[in-house]
């Protein structure tokens, strides 16, 4: 049937009352966003979307002349005179990626008509500096896990008995991070609650023998000392994810990363039994501060799995860090008594040493303070990558100058050995969204692999954490 002059003249009203009401839209959009609704520019841009106003779908068939077919929703696209700018109710929830010409969102309900000699990148300059930015930041921060093994083999040397003197500044570096962490812990908005668990408060005790990365790190180097440690780590979270079914042994991509890890630690440690005496010599000695190293990796697990719990509860990782480095320190009241009244090696402090124990202390609050903010910035995965670049990196230098243990040339075998264990790591930590998974860590001021302590960490997830993932991040 043909259309007659009464139709199309409703159908021509009601186009132009769309047009007005979205003008009035568009006009209400422009004033919340502080745009002038009368400058020149604004007004000629955004006559083209206006003009190009919804019809309904019963006018269509009444007029052929009509070519616009999309649909424009309440919310609108407001043409700027250098891009096009989405102005919506809920903006920041919108995708990162640009939506495609002639694109109607679901999300947002935005029709989209986008200049087509223009390309949207979002975030552009600005966002890349800032990532660039945050990345080297992680990666300072994994360099200053290595840099404090320097500060606590330091401290360490003014002692006839090195290896039992060493739990002492294990001791002093818990007590000094846990002193460090208390303006964060005060500034903390979250609500303190009673623990709900009372294993969660237990953390501290099962980084007990931490202090035996000092005399590792001193034994074979930085480098391998951290490796072995990370071992443990991931030992230790593959088991307890598998115990509770978060993984299993269809779960390829993990496993695969852990035996590419141990083979990055296996072809770095090579070398050691040929070049340093004391392993050649005393190898039951260095066996027992090794494996102590490794131990120390598995409680550290421990220790984030029982720290995640306890942060949730008393209101942030700050907070649980300092707890659990009372706990370390209780706990070791029994071998510090042992170590100075029974053997009679007693705590050799020199007060000229001051600056270091404060930097070891500090180095704490960095690391804590830290790992607060990278995730959200650069996402799980490549924070936790970016630190343990930091860290092998960092470490790979301290060796090659035997500025802890007996020099160890950078090789290509190191070079090759550190790219499978980061390999390795990104497989093992990877997620499915890396940047969905925001967590928060934190360490008690002693860290195992910095100062020869226990480090905590917590990791806040949506839903329940995975262990894996949880142990990875105390790894880093």
């Amino acid at each position: 049937m043909a259309p007659t002059a009464t139709s199309i003249g409703r159908c021509q009203q009601q186009e132009q009352q769309q047009q007005q009401d979205l003008r009035e839209d568009v006009e209400q959009l422009r004033q919340e966003a502080g745009l002038q609704s009368q400058s020149a520019e604004g007004g000629r841009e955004l006559e083209p979307l206006v003009a190009r106003a919804p019809v309904a779908a019963s006018c269509q068939a009444h007029n052929p002349t009509t070519t616009t077919t999309e649909r424009i929703l309440p919310s609108a696209a407001v043409f700027l005179p250098s891009y096009q700018k989405l102005i919506t109710e809920d903006s920041r929830r919108l995708p990162g990626n640009p939506p495609s010409d002639q694109q109607l969102l679901a999300g947002g309900g935005v029709f989209v008509q986008r200049a087509p000699d223009m390309e949207v990148r979002p975030g552009g300059l600005a966002n890349i500096t800032a990532r660039a930015a945050c990345t080297i930041w992680a990666a300072l921060v994994g360099a200053s896990v290595a840099l404090n093994l320097v500060i606590t083999n330091h401290l360490n040397r003014r002692s006839d008995e090195p290896t039992l003197h060493s739990f002492y500044v294990s001791a002093m570096c818990t007590l000094l991070g846990g002193v460090s962490l208390i303006p964060q812990a005060c500034l903390a908005q979250a609500p303190f609650r009673r623990p709900t668990k009372i294993w969660s408060l237990l953390g501290g005790l099962c980084v007990l023998t931490g202090f035996a990365n000092i005399s590792g790190s001193h034994l074979v180097g930085a480098q391998i000392d951290l490796l072995l440690q990370l071992l443990g780590m991931l030992s230790m979270a593959l088991f307890l994810d598998a115990r509770v079914g978060r993984i299993t042994c269809s779960d390829k991509r993990r496993i695969r990363g852990f035996f590419i890890v141990v083979a990055g630690i296996g072809a770095d440690s090579f070398h050691v039994g040929n070049e340093r005496n004391t392993v050649q010599q005393q190898p039951l000695f260095a066996a027992v501060i090794l494996v102590g190293v490794f131990v120390s990796g598995l409680g550290y697990a421990m220790q984030a799995k029982c720290n995640s719990q306890l942060s949730a509860n008393i209101g942030g990782p700050a907070r649980a860090c300092i707890i659990c480095a009372a706990v370390t320190l209780i706990g070791g009241i029994p071998i510090q008594a042992y170590i100075s009244f029974g053997i009679g090696v007693r705590f050799d402090f020199a007060l000229e040493d001051w600056p270091l124990w404060t930097l070891a202390g500090l180095q704490s609050a960095f690391y804590t303070g830290s790992l607060a903010v990278l995730p959200a910035k650069l996402g799980y995965t490549a924070t936790y990558l970016a630190i343990m670049f930091g860290k092998l990196a960092s470490s790979s230098i301290l060796d090659a100058g035997g500025m802890i243990s007996y020099a160890q040339p950078f090789t290509v075998q190191r070079a090759l050995s550190l790219v499978l264990v980061l390999v390795g790591s990104g497989l093992f930590s990877s997620q499915p969204s890396a940047d969905d998974p925001e967590p928060s860590s934190g360490t008690t001021g002693l860290h195992s692999d910095e100062q020869g302590g226990g480090r905590l960490h917590s990791a806040a997830q949506k839903g329940p954490p995975s262990t894996t993932a949880t142990a990875t991040w105390t790894g880093c």
